[in-house]
């Protein structure tokens, strides 16, 4: 019922803002619970003062044993990416799994911003490159400690965290963490070495040239 409410503050919404209406308070005396809840999220960037990248970026300052990340777009915020440099720093094992990209039009700028993070974070975070040629990676999944998981249609790029609207679960529940890390650890057993950036040497170009351009990407 309170995600369905959720859904419904996003359609009555102020459409001349595009913000959601405030969610009602938690009720006084509600113990805290550190097991078994659920969460829903909608991100209006543009509104909502970008509060999904502040809540990646303190899941992420959270972690203490792993992060695990499944994303077809790979190429995060100055934010979220130095949550994840402090988290390797800690001793976190930082894992992704990402793609090469599909065939759609911008296919040729995702591709080399994929490639360009995994070139200039390989010897940090450990990653792999999701390319069966039979299914194509669309799954975002995130899981922290084995106890926090994440499901949402965020990718961990910059136009899901500055532009889209997106939504998804976070779940504080170790069962249901451990279920989408085994998801996690199939990806990771079906990828291999990550992409070479030398072969995106015209679209890297035309990033450093103009530089604002990742945003949209």
């Amino acid at each position: 019922e309170e995600i369905a409410s959720q859904f419904v503050r996003f359609f009555d919404r102020d459409r001349r803002l595009d913000a959601m209406l405030p969610p009602p308070s938690q009720r006084a005396g509600t113990p805290v619970r550190s097991d078994g809840l659920v969460r829903h999220f909608i991100s209006v960037p543009w509104t909502d003062g970008w509060a999904q990248e502040a809540l990646y970026v303190d899941l992420f300052d959270a972690a203490r044993r792993n992060i695990f990340i499944v994303s077809p777009f790979n190429y995060p915020t100055p934010k979220i990416e130095s949550a994840l440099l402090r988290a390797a720093e800690r001793g976190v094992d930082v894992r992704f799994v990402t793609r090469r990209g599909a065939d759609e039009p911008p296919a040729i700028f995702t591709k080399a911003l994929n490639a360009a993070f995994d070139d200039a974070r390989r010897g940090t975070f450990r990653m792999r490159l999701y390319d069966t040629g039979e299914r194509l990676l669309h799954g975002k999944i995130v899981t922290i400690d084995d106890r926090l998981g994440i499901v949402a249609s965020t990718n961990l790029n910059r136009r899901s965290f500055i532009h889209d609207t997106e939504n998804g679960f976070v779940f504080l529940d170790r069962d249901v963490t451990r279920r989408l890390r085994a998801e996690a650890e199939a990806y990771w057993a079906m990828s291999g070495d990550v992409d070479d950036p030398e072969r995106y040497t015209l679209p890297l170009g035309v990033f450093d040239m103009i530089p604002w351009l990742k945003q949209f990407f």
